[in-house]
């Protein structure tokens, strides 16, 4: 499959902007003379819904030979076709999809069009195709968990080393760029956990923003640090927000607290932004949490919960508070939320523990909000591991099942998963 089509929605001015705002956010501007009689306005145009649909067929695997298959690196030692628990994913402007092999400990990059079982053309974190082992140096990686494009660099969460790592040219086949900024560490050959402004602990996700703000889930932390501009080589300045936590010197679950609130966090695993909105993955306390426009202030709340009723819930799989884990999840419930994504228009959701993917076909305005689409599921009431059967045993790995899907991609074309516990990445056609 080919992910190098432009979307035909975005222009150079909106192309960050959600479909629903390109009517105002992106008209032309007015002529002079008289006072302007305005025309009568056609209602708006529903947003377009452009699949897949529930329970969809995926067109292509990468990391394994056939959709039957599901051992890591194959079965085999490692290689440039294997894949070990993969996580993040990210698109070049030229259409390279980037795969966070977390495993081996490296960054694979495959070239369009995608075809089922092929190899990837570069490696970044390992010298070779055929190495794994990991290193705390300017090159190496150590468990990448996070992936970002933007601005003309790559940001990489080197989860291990406790660091993030921006290489200052997008990698492309025949050129692997070096990275010359490490954010949470003093040099590139040093991995302490940190709490301090400067420092990381175990990051898992990272955003480079249209505009340019560099934002981290600095997971161990419990908390996601936002600057506005990605910092220059040989700085460390102190981020400019800091959410979750009430001062950037506290990195305590949910703030210290005995239940969470609309600021707090626990765990946050994924972290997604156009500049204009937020999303994070509060994982641990089951939900996703929206700011309908971007951050100002440290510790700011959020208006939206997905997942749960109300903001103080942390049960998996509970819709209201005091209802206890519910027996099969719904279409508005969450457990252990990863990696997330939206085009502008539709949000996906890595429902890792109920082996799913949820996927609202517009971005949710309101809290509680069911999920228009559930993958790896006829329906969403199932959770078992790849039971496409419904008997409620696990069966063998097809095209359409999930084992603990960690990583989400909206492109124009494709729904991109990283079927973390199958060691694969599935392509599902929009």
């Amino acid at each position: 499959m080919n992910l190098r089509k432009p979307n035909p929605l975005a222009t150079p001015a909106c192309s960050a902007l959600a479909l629903s705002f390109l009517i105002t956010a992106c008209g032309g501007g007015g002529g002079g003379g008289g006072t302007p009689i305005d025309p009568p306005q056609p209602p708006p145009l529903p947003p377009v819904v452009r699949g897949p649909e529930t329970f969809a067929t995926a067109a292509v695997v990468l990391g394994q030979p056939n959709f039957e298959s599901a051992e890591r690196n194959r079965g085999l030692r490692v290689s440039a076709g294997g894949l070990a628990n993969p996580r993040a994913l990210a698109l070049t402007p030229s259409g390279d999809l980037l795969i966070a092999d977390n495993g081996n400990n490296r960054v694979l990059l495959f070239t369009p069009p995608h075809i089922s079982g092929s190899d990837a053309k570069l490696v970044l974190g390992q010298p070779n195709m055929e190495s794994d082992g990991f290193a705390v140096t300017q090159t190496r990686l150590n468990n990448p968990r996070g992936l970002s494009v933007g601005d003309g660099k790559l940001a990489v969460a080197d989860r291990k080393s406790n660091r993030v790592l921006i290489y200052p040219q997008i990698p492309e086949e025949g050129f692997a760029p070096i990275p010359n900024v490490v954010i949470g560490q003093q040099g590139f050959t040093s991995s302490t956990p940190d709490c301090a402004p400067f420092g990381l602990n175990q990051p898992e996700s990272v955003v480079i923003t249209p505009d340019g703000k560099l934002i981290i889930a600095d997971t161990f932390n419990s908390r996601v640090l936002i600057w506005d501009s990605i910092p220059e080589p040989g700085t460390a300045p102190a981020p400019s927000l800091v959410l979750g936590q009430e001062n950037d010197r506290s990195c305590e679950p949910n703030a210290g607290r005995s239940s969470p609130n609309e600021r707090t966090l626990f765990f946050p695993l994924g972290v997604w932004s156009n500049g204009q909105q937020l999303a994070v993955s509060d994982t641990l306390n089951s939900r996703v949490l929206i700011w309908r426009t971007f951050p100002r202030d440290n510790f700011q709340a959020a208006e939206v919960v997905l997942g749960h009723s109300t903001f103080t819930n942390t049960t998996p799989n509970s819709e209201h508070d005091g209802q206890g884990q519910l027996e099969k999840p719904t279409a508005r419930t969450l457990w252990g939320p990863t990696g997330l994504h939206s085009d502008g228009n539709s949000l996906a959701v890595g429902d890792v523990s109920n082996n799913r993917v949820l996927i609202w076909n517009t971005f949710p305005p309101a809290s509680f909000q069911a999920a228009d689409v559930v993958i790896g599921h006829e329906t969403f009431d199932r959770r078992v591991t790849v039971d496409e059967d419904g008997d409620g045993d696990p069966d063998a790995p097809t095209s359409r099942n999930l084992f603990a899907p960690a990583g989400v991609l909206l492109t124009p074309d494709a729904l991109i998963v990283s079927d973390r516990d199958h060691h694969r990445v599935l392509v599902f056609p929009r």
